[in-house]
């Protein structure tokens, strides 16, 4: 199974990953890193009923967390691929491995 998720997201259930790894269920999780909880403070915006707020909400932003050093702490495969090329690859070396792993892929903080 391969599931897309964001950097925020990973950071709420990590200790998923040491379940997946008792289980012996190979999940592949690749992490969308934009450093921040993107829905958190689009949640914030819909609440003040403006499109985009411009100002800084404490708590939305997930500077320099090594998530690749999160999922290795919980026993599992896991990279960082700064090269766009290298992704399909890696994909399929997680897919054929025998243990969960957890591929980041860094992404512009866009809107």
């Amino acid at each position: 199974m391969i599931a897309v998720v964001g950097d925020g997201s990973f950071h709420f259930t990590p200790q998923a990953l040491w379940t997946a790894l008792r289980e012996n269920a190979p999940i592949v999780a690749v992490v969308v890193d934009n450093s921040g909880y993107l829905a958190v403070k689009r949640a914030i915006e819909r609440h003040l009923r403006v499109g985009e707020d411009p100002r800084h909400h404490p708590g939305t932003d997930l500077p320099a967390i090594d998530h690749v050093s999160v999922a290795r702490g919980y026993g599992a495969r896991a990279e960082r691929i700064e090269d766009p090329e290298r992704l399909g690859p890696a994909l399929a070396e997680a897919v054929a491995a025998d243990r969960s792993t957890v591929i980041v892929v860094p992404v512009p903080n866009a809107r």
